[in-house]
C-alpha cells in the first residue's frame, strides 16, 4: 500500500471498507454480491484479500490488467489503471491460403477475454472455410503490448469424398443435391456448406438444414433436416424514390411431390408497377434435380413517366443449373407468347408477340454468401431474345442480346473489410429494321437508378422510342469502417452511350459522379444518393442536372 493518488479521492463504494476509482466502470449487482456477499461464497466473512481478487478478477474481464490498491482510513482503494486494447493479432503455423485476408476485426478494441474469444472463433471459422474444419487454436495475449499470438494446430485437412443426407421428409433425400454449393472430391470450406443450408432453406423445403461431420472420419458429411409444413408465406415491404412504396406477397407450395416440386404465387405492388403471378415449378426427373420445368402466368401493369403499358404473358421455362466448388451455372430457355396492351403511346393498343428467351447466368459462390451484406465476388449474365409482333398496323421481328455483371472486391482483403470496390456494367442491344415498331417490354431507355444515376428514370429515351443499343458501367467505392453505427459512406461515377444501330454508339457520353450513404440496419439495408448527371460530346451542348434517392433492401 503506497501514498494515495489524487484520481482515487473520489471513489464508489463496492461494500463495507472497500472502493472502486473511476467513473468509467461499475460492478454490477451480481459482481458486487460475489465479492461482498458472504452467504454466496460459502464463508460468513470473506477476506479482505479475496475482496481484492475477486474484484480484480471482474477488472480484467474488462481490460483493466494492471489495477493499482491503496489503503486511506481504514478504506480499500482500488484503482483500475489503464485499460489495455489490442493492438495486433499474429498467427502461428497458420497453413496455405489463410494469410489471404487480414484479419482486423480486433485491432483497437479493449483487450478483453470477450474479444479474445471472437479471435478464437474467426480463427477456426477462417479455417475450417480452406479445409482445417478440426483445427485447435490457443491464444496468448499481453497486456503490456497489447499484442496478441495465435497458435495454430491446423491437424488433417479435408476433402468432400462422402456425403449421406437424412431420409426424414416428405422428399426424395438425393434432390436436395440441387442446392449443392460445392463438388464431391474438393476441399472442405464451411462457407459453401452454410450457403447449401441457406438455399435450402430459402426453398422452403425444410425449416432448418446443417451439416455434421465427425474429426475421426473427417472426408465424410451428413446434412441433417427440420421438417416443415409444405406452404410458405412471404410478406415484404420496402420502397425507394423511385417506386414508393414497394409491397411484395409470395406464397408457395413445396410438398407436390417427392421431388420437391413447386407451385407459386407473387403479387408485386408499387406505385409504378404492378403484376401478379401464377408459376409452377416441376421437376419431371427424379433422378436429375437440377433439370426443371418452369410454365407462369403474369399479368403487369407499368406506368412510367414517358408510357403506360398492360401485359398478359404465358412462359414455358425449362432451366438446368450446376455448380462447381466455385461457380453456379444457370442455363435457361424461356419460349413466350403475350399480349402487350399500350394506353396513350405511338404504338398500337394491342400488339401480339412470340419470343424465345435463351440466357446464362454464371454467379461466384461468395457473390451469394455476402448478398445481404456485398463484399466481393461476381455474377456475369447473357440472354438473346428473337421476336415477333404483329398487330392491326404492322408486323416486325428483331432480337435482343443482354450482356451484364457485377463485380466486387474487397480490397486489400480485410476482415472486416474498410473498402468495398464495386463494379456494374451492361451492353443492350436490338437488331431490328424499326425501332418505332418495336414492343414496349423490349425498349431501351437509360436514366435512374439502374444505370446512370444523375438523371431521372428513364428520362435518356430518343423522344419516347428507345435506343437500338444502350451501355453503361457504373464504379463505385464503399467505405465500410470510418462511420459507427454501421453507416458506410460511398462515392461513384456511371457513364452510359446509346446509339440508334445496333452496336453502334453516338458521340454523346452520358456521366454522372455521385455521393451516397448506406446503412446496414437489422431490418434491411438503407441507400441515399445524389448525382450530378453531364452530357458531353462532340457537337452537343453540355448539359447538367442533379437527381436524389433513396431505397429501402436495394444493393448496389
Amino acid at each position: 500500500m503506497g501514498s494515495i493518488p489524487a484520481y482515487v479521492l473520489a471513489a464508489e463504494k463496492v461494500c463495507d471498507n472497500l472502493y472502486l476509482a473511476t467513473d468509467r466502470i461499475s460492478l454490477t449487482e451480481n459482481e458486487k454480491k460475489l465479492v461482498c456477499d458472504g452467504k454466496t461464497k460459502g464463508w460468513s466473512s470473506i477476506p479482505l484479500n479475496q475482496k481484492i481478487s475477486q474484484t480484480k478478477v471482474f477488472l480484467q474481464s474488462r481490460g483493466f490488467f494492471s489495477p493499482e490498491v491503496v489503503s486511506k482510513d481504514e478504506k480499500v482503494i482500488i484503482s483500475p489503471g489503464e485499460l489495455s486494447k489490442i493492438e495486433k493479432v499474429e498467427f502461428l503455423n497458420a497453413p496455405q491460403g489463410f494469410n489471404r485476408e487480414k484479419y482486423i476485426g480486433s485491432i483497437g478494441k479493449d483487450l478483453t477475454p470477450e474479444n479474445l474469444d471472437g479471435i478464437k472463433a474467426w480463427t477456426l471459422d477462417k479455417l475450417a472455410s480452406i479445409g482445417w474444419p478440426c483445427a485447435t487454436a490457443e491464444g496468448r495475449a499481453s497486456f503490456e503490448t497489447g499484442k496478441v499470438m495465435v497458435k495454430i494446430n491446423p491437424k488433417q485437412q479435408s476433402t468432400i469424398k462422402s456425403l449421406s443426407r437424412d431420409s426424414n421428409t416428405r422428399f426424395e433425400p438425393y434432390i436436395f443435391s440441387r442446392y449443392d454449393a460445392f463438388e464431391l472430391g474438393h476441399e472442405y470450406n464451411d462457407d459453401f456448406l452454410n450457403l447449401t443450408s441457406q438455399r435450402v432453406i430459402n426453398a422452403g423445403l425444410v425449416s432448418y438444414s446443417y451439416f455434421e461431420h465427425e474429426c475421426s472420419n473427417i472426408d465424410h458429411l451428413e446434412q441433417r433436416f427440420m421438417e416443415k409444413e409444405p406452404n410458405t408465406m412471404i410478406f415484404g415491404i420496402g420502397g425507394s424514390s423511385e417506386e414508393l412504396p414497394i409491397f411484395e406477397f409470395k406464397w408457395k407450395n413445396t410438398g407436390l411431390d417427392r421431388a420437391g416440386s413447386e407451385l407459386n404465387t407473387k403479387l408485386y405492388l408499387s406505385s409504378i408497377e404492378q403484376s401478379l403471378e401464377f408459376g409452377l415449378i416441376y421437376y419431371p426427373i427424379l433422378m436429375k434435380p437440377r433439370f426443371s420445368l418452369r410454365p407462369n402466368l403474369k399479368w403487369s401493369r407499368k406506368k412510367e413517366d414517358i408510357f403506360e403499358t398492360e401485359n398478359k404473358k404465358i412462359e414455358l421455362g425449362i432451366r438446368k443449373t450446376h455448380d462447381t466448388n466455385k461457380l453456379q451455372y444457370i442455363f435457361e430457355i424461356i419460349p413466350a407468347q403475350s399480349i402487350e396492351t399500350n394506353i396513350d403511346s405511338d404504338l398500337p393498343e394491342r400488339v401480339d408477340i412470340t419470343s424465345i428467351s435463351i440466357s446464362s447466368n454464371i454467379i461466384e459462390h461468395y457473390f451469394e454468401y455476402y448478398r445481404n451484406s456485398p463484399r466481393k465476388g461476381y455474377s456475369f449474365n447473357l440472354s438473346l431474345t428473337p421476336y415477333k409482333a404483329s398487330s392491326n398496323e404492322f408486323e416486325t421481328e428483331g432480337s435482343i442480346l443482354k450482356i451484364g455483371g457485377t463485380i466486387l472486391k474487397n480490397y486489400s482483403d480485410f476482415d472486416p473489410p474498410n473498402l468495398i470496390l464495386g463494379t456494374r456494367f451492361f451492353l443492350n442491344s436490338i437488331d431490328t429494321s424499326d425501332l418505332e415498331t418495336v414492343p414496349q417490354q423490349f425498349r431501351l431507355y437509360l436514366g435512374g437508378q439502374d444505370d446512370i444515376r444523375g438523371f431521372g428514370r428513364k428520362q435518356i429515351n430518343n423522344n419516347e422510342i428507345g435506343f437500338s443499343t444502350t451501355t453503361h458501367l457504373a464504379l463505385e467505392a464503399r467505405f465500410t469502417s470510418v462511420l459507427p453505427y454501421m453507416l458506410q459512406p460511398y462515392i461513384f461515377y456511371d457513364f452510359a452511350k446509346a446509339g440508334l444501330r445496333p452496336f453502334q454508339l453516338s458521340d454523346e457520353l452520358y456521366h454522372s459522379p455521385g455521393i451516397g450513404i448506406r446503412w446496414e440496419s437489422p431490418v434491411g439495408n438503407f441507400r441515399t444518393n445524389i448525382a450530378k448527371g453531364m452530357v458531353a460530346g462532340k457537337g452537343y451542348e453540355n448539359t447538367e442536372s442533379y437527381n436524389f434517392y433513396f431505397s429501402y433492401g436495394r444493393e448496389f
